[in-house]
């Protein structure tokens, strides 16, 4: 089972668990395989606003937790949870307007000739 993943994919998936523990401990929240779709929520929101996580490590994360979940044979589909991907891709939504505003910012620091 070791050699079915790379190294480095073993390590993004510890590292996706140790998060899920940090969140865990500092929210309070108690961590039960299957995990739920409140505490999956609960992470998302706590990888975005306290640990301020790019959107792209945080569906890593996820992707991560999910395979964790096939690899003890639990069932995946609070993965699938409408609010999750919404908080995901608002999360995208506004880190794209949030960089359209900055580029428009910079540019208007260029002196003209």
């Amino acid at each position: 089972m070791a050699a079915s993943k790379s190294t480095s994919t073993w390590n993004r998936q510890n590292s996706a668990l140790n998060s899920l523990n940090l969140c865990a401990k500092v929210l309070g929240l108690k961590i039960c395989w299957p995990l739920t779709p409140n505490v999956l929520r609960q992470f998302v929101t706590w990888a975005l606003k306290t640990r301020k996580l790019s959107v792209a490590t945080i569906k890593m994360y996820i992707s991560d937790l999910k395979n964790i979940h096939k690899l003890k044979d639990l069932d995946c589909n609070n993965f699938e949870d409408f609010f999750i991907n919404s908080m995901l891709k608002g999360a995208e939504n506004l880190a794209m307007y949030d960089n359209i505003t900055k580029k428009n910012e910079t540019s208007h620091d260029i002196p003209f000739a």
